[in-house]
């Protein structure tokens, strides 16, 4: 019965639209963990590889947070399928399986045959426990929606991503082969930063900001909880938590005042920040060249995207939207912070990110700083329009 019910879940999974991350579900990834926040397509994205990529006959979807898997063991489970022949599985939901990361390892180790492809939660920690798979998985971050994707789901745009480097470079001969293939991007774009970041939203737009705050709720309690096992008044207080940063963001916390809203400790506060930021509803940045110190008092905190913006705000400032648009485009990969002057550090560069009319500063004046301008007009030099930096993934 298992298999039949996945199977018919890989046959529903939509076809025309498949994310550009596909391309890293590659054969030699023997065990795989697709990790990211809730409703950004982790679970489309294996379900379309299985029914285009595995062998129907080889292959098995599960959903580990059926009522099955109460009274199973998942490495019986897996070794059931193995003697059948069942060798190219996706577990889908991993986190909703208790000690995962054992049971994970003991797959792994006993059946070097079988191919094991997993979706999870953001908050999956490949070094907890007795499990560490750190040295065994392949971790994929599936993050939201870019601007170029979202084009392409709508069906209005084709178009390959852009290499940062290539951008600040070219930036002004991809505007005009833009403005040749589609015209003015204006109207997506207003759409895209309102709605367009998770799938389900940007094709059924209708109570998104409902839909969204419903959504943070579910993180909190069905992914940060019982990933952290928090008590239930620890559980308010991150529920509280969210709201104050929700209603003030860009926020420059002060822990003390925090906590004294709170009703809790410092350190209690830096670790609920931390929980938010892994689950994907908030980012934080710190001063610095160096990275992060993800158990320290962050320098700045935003809400994770710009559709979170509206879902917290019916007319969120401008200016936040702006900022928050340019750190949700950039790659996953890219380390980001906060500089002395300018508003990100990205790699070796330096940008501020403004209106139109923004003038140039001595950051931008500089031979790696850039000015990241929210105008549809055609840019120069090292003024570049921001729409164009959702194109680099």
């Amino acid at each position: 019965m298992l298999l039949a019910l996945g199977e018919q879940a890989i046959q529903r999974a939509p076809g025309a639209f498949t994310r550009s991350l596909a391309t890293e579900l590659r054969p030699d990834r023997r065990l795989l963990i697709a990790r990211g926040p809730r409703g950004v397509g982790k679970t489309t994205l294996l379900q379309q590889y299985a029914r285009e990529e595995l062998d129907p006959n080889r292959r098995a979807y599960l959903s580990l947070d059926d009522v099955v898997f109460r009274d199973r063991r998942l490495v019986d489970v897996v070794h059931a399928l193995q003697a059948v022949g069942r060798d190219q599985l996706v577990l889908d939901e991993i986190h909703r399986y208790p000690d995962w990361e054992v049971e994970l390892k003991n797959c792994y180790d006993r059946y070097p045959d079988v191919r094991l492809l997993c979706t999870g939660s953001s908050m999956l920690d490949l070094h907890r426990g007795g499990g560490d798979l750190s040295r065994r998985a392949h971790v994929l971050e599936v993050p939201t929606l870019s601007f170029r994707e979202y084009l392409r789901l709508r069906g209005e745009l084709e178009y390959e991503p852009v290499a940062l480097e290539r951008l600040l470079d070219d930036h002004e001969e991809i505007y005009e082969d833009l403005a040749e293939r589609h015209g003015d991007l204006a109207r997506p774009f207003a759409e895209y930063l309102r709605v367009g970041a998770y799938p389900a939203l940007a094709l059924a737009p209708a109570d998104a900001a409902g839909i969204l705050r419903r959504v943070a709720v579910q993180v909190i309690d069905r992914d940060i909880v019982p990933t952290l096992a928090l008590r239930r008044q620890t559980t308010s207080k991150l529920h509280r938590l969210l709201a104050l940063l929700a209603e003030s963001v860009p926020f420059k916390p002060t822990v003390s005042k925090l906590a004294a809203r709170l009703e809790t400790s410092r350190e209690l506060v830096v670790e609920l920040l931390d929980a938010l930021d892994r689950a994907g509803l908030i980012r934080r940045f710190w001063h610095g060249q160096g990275g992060d110190n993800r158990l320290s008092k962050p320098d700045k905190v935003y809400l994770a995207d710009t559709n979170l913006c509206y879902a917290f705000h019916a007319l969120p400032n401008r200016g936040t939207l702006r900022e928050t648009f340019f750190f949700e485009a950039l790659p996953p990969s890219m380390r980001i912070a906060l500089p002395k002057r300018g508003d990100f550090f990205v790699d070796s560069l330096t940008f501020e990110v403004g209106g139109s009319g923004k003038k140039f500063s001595k950051v931008a004046e500089s031979a790696r700083g850039y000015l990241a301008l929210d105008t549809f007009e055609r840019g120069r030099g090292h003024r570049i329009p921001l729409f164009l930096f959702g194109f680099l993934r």
